[in-house]
């Protein structure tokens, strides 16, 4: 099994290959878990990998209670086997027709966000309507359709298919009938926090095409700064990673994000794992960014990005005031609003 092929980022993937960075089992199980380009019987085959070939690595952030009353920690193989117990119940309830249940869907396309189709009462009548909707040169990327009790539970089984109409991940944290101790299973599969090394640095341009799992079309474009271990304690992160509270959503980057209007945040987000280097356009509002990377990286000083930040600003808000007035060209030009 080549554990870099599950990795979301093919520049995370790349450069921990370069570097011969290894994963543990438990960190091997959860960079399977969350591959978008996998299908689930790809999955699957590589945690029975994992059980048969890996260490039976224990996983901290699930305690198994045992028949007389005690607790121990699981191992990644007992974890595992039931993971995949529960994915067959639940992926097999989700196929089964029944009353009361709808079906709603998305359907990601990689040139535009996401569109969502009318509640349907099979799975077979979601892919009837994506049929009648969608044309033969869309690019389809993802579609997932959630099931949903037509009670007051708010219960729900999510599932994820590719282009090709394959099943590639099945959600259950919110399914109905799921005991406490199933979804702790389902939990301990996802709450693991890790050191993976990234190329990443402090001034770079970066996004995330895909998230926890998931496509992301429209992904925020921000300057990275660092990820969550850079700058703590090496005795701090270690036993952090081991305790019982860590979460994959701890894995954060941070960074200057941008608000819909050109302004700057520093905010998080919280998979680090799935950045890419961004290699698009940067104009408009985006002309910002490259300013902040530029300072950050020591290029250009306080004094020029300040000043490019508020010029850049200046004219954002001057394009979008003027097409708010509804102003033909000629209008524009003849208010002295427009060269020419």
């Amino acid at each position: 099994m080549d554990i870099y092929d599950f990795m979301n980022s093919k520049t995370v993937s790349d450069y921990c290959r370069r570097i011969g960075h290894e994963f543990t089992p438990v960190q091997a199980a959860f960079l399977v878990n969350r591959s978008v380009l996998h299908t689930l019987e790809e999955k699957r085959q590589a945690f029975r990998y994992i059980m048969e070939h890996m260490p039976d690595e224990e996983n901290n952030s699930y305690v198994r209670h045992m028949d007389d009353g005690q607790t121990c920690k699981a191992g990644i193989r007992w974890l595992l086997s039931r993971y995949m117990e529960l994915q067959s119940r639940y992926l097999e309830e989700f196929f089964r027709d029944g009353d009361h249940q709808v079906y709603r869907y998305r359907v990601y396309r990689s040139w535009d966000d996401y569109w969502e189709g009318e509640c349907c009462h099979s799975v077979d009548s979601v892919f009837s309507h994506i049929d009648q909707d969608i044309s033969s040169d869309d690019e389809v990327v993802q579609i997932r359709v959630c099931k949903s009790k037509m009670d007051e539970s708010s219960q729900s089984i999510l599932v994820s298919f590719n282009g090709k109409r394959e099943v590639t991940d099945i959600d259950m944290e919110g399914a109905w009938g799921m005991s406490e101790e199933e979804q702790d299973i389902v939990y301990g599969i996802d709450g693991v926090c890790f050191v993976c090394p990234v190329p990443f640095k402090k001034g770079d341009i970066v996004y995330a095409p895909f998230y926890e799992g998931m496509y992301l079309p429209g992904a925020d474009v921000f300057v990275f700064d660092h990820v969550w271990y850079e700058g703590l304690e090496e005795e701090y992160v270690v036993k952090y990673s081991s305790s019982r509270h860590c979460h994959s959503a701890d894995m954060v980057a941070c960074g200057q994000f941008q608000h819909e209007d050109g302004g700057l945040y520093y905010e998080c987000m919280h998979d680090y794992l799935g950045l890419e280097y961004y290699t698009g356009p940067l104009d408009g509002k985006k002309r910002i960014l490259k300013a902040v990377s530029n300072y950050l990286k020591g290029e250009i000083d306080l004094t020029l990005a300040l000043n490019a930040y508020y010029l850049i600003m200046c004219e954002e808000n001057a394009k979008r005031n003027k097409g708010r007035m509804n102003i033909t060209d000629e209008g524009l030009r003849l208010a002295g609003l427009l060269d020419g």
